[in-house]
């Protein structure tokens, strides 16, 4: 994992800022193809009326919507734009963080609260760009998104399956599921 420095991290009206900058809309079929990544995994391991958490859903919360339409029970949260920290006191069967992880000011912090809202045998699908030891951060798209503070490499999920309890699934298309150990029963 890389991390930026401290002093690079954005303030909340940054972050805010920027996050409304993003054209997120049910009707393009670029970005129903692009959320396509995390949900069809999804229907291969949960069928409806699964309940679940949009984590980090942003302005419009697309990913939940199409969950829905689908029959699943989804909730939102979202720090700045659906803050209720009710939904962060029960456990589900799936959660999704959808160009959530690389936010994340305190990665260890918030990869504790995620295992902790699943279910045992509940499904964390993760969709953020990875990268390799090739990658070029000083031209890499992705890290010149100042919102963008740590990032990702494939080893980085294994290293976060062997501390929290949560076993990897699968990592492919820059879309990881992490499954919750059935013989861990500390959710929320």
């Amino acid at each position: 994992m890389v991390f930026v420095d401290r002093e690079s991290v954005p303030s909340l009206d940054e972050e805010r800022q920027r996050y409304l900058e993003h054209h997120n809309d049910i009707r393009d079929p670029r970005y129903r193809a692009f959320l396509g990544r995390v949900i069809d995994p999804l229907y291969k391991r949960l069928s409806p009326p699964a309940q679940g958490l949009d984590f980090g859903s942003g302005p419009n919360p697309v990913l939940a919507d199409l969950l829905r339409n689908a029959g699943y029970h989804v909730e939102i949260f979202d720090p700045i734009f659906a803050p209720n920290s009710g939904q962060l006191g029960r456990g589900y069967d799936f959660v999704t963080a959808v160009e959530v992880v690389e936010h994340f000011h305190f990665p260890w912090r918030e990869f504790e609260l995620l295992s902790r809202l699943l279910l045992p045998g509940g499904w964390l699908a993760i969709s953020t760009y990875l990268y390799n030891d090739d990658t070029d951060f000083t031209s890499w798209h992705y890290a010149r998104d100042a919102t963008h503070v740590c990032f990702y490499h494939r080893q980085t999920f294994r290293w976060i399956s062997e501390r929290f309890p949560l076993e990897l699934d699968e990592s492919h298309n820059n879309v990881t599921l992490l499954r919750r150990r059935h013989d861990d029963n500390t959710s929320a």
